[in-house]
């Protein structure tokens, strides 16, 4: 049985924000991004299914392996988090989630499931 969840845009905003402003500097580094304007990162705009935004990141362990981070790949990266990491889904659904469920929604959106940590 499948189970629809409609998660807004802003809470994935807020987990990406959570991601890359505390959870996965350890593994990768953001490189290519979008700046608001007053010149802060923009997750609303890549968290929007609507833009095509393409962001940047280098794996620091895998012999700095560029990945792109889309939309369209977040979108993926919850039903992984879903199907494999249910608790932690429940965490952004329940809005208790922090860096470490950033990390793992970035790392299922690029990766389908946990590779550091």
């Amino acid at each position: 049985m499948n189970t629809i969840i409609n998660v807004p845009s802003k809470s994935i905003s807020n987990l990406l924000c959570c991601a890359f402003e505390g959870g996965v500097g350890y593994w990768c580094q953001l490189t290519r991004y979008t700046l608001d304007d007053d010149g802060v990162l923009d997750y609303d705009a890549l968290a929007d299914t609507s833009q095509s935004l393409e962001w940047v990141v280098v794996d620091l362990h895998s012999n700095r392996e560029v990945h792109t981070v889309t939309p369209k790949k977040l979108q993926h990266g919850l039903s992984v988090m879903a199907e494999k990491y249910p608790r932690h889904l429940g965490n952004l659904v329940e809005g208790t989630y922090d860096s470490i469920t950033g990390d793992v929604f970035l790392q299922c959106a690029l990766f389908g499931e946990t590779v550091y940590g």
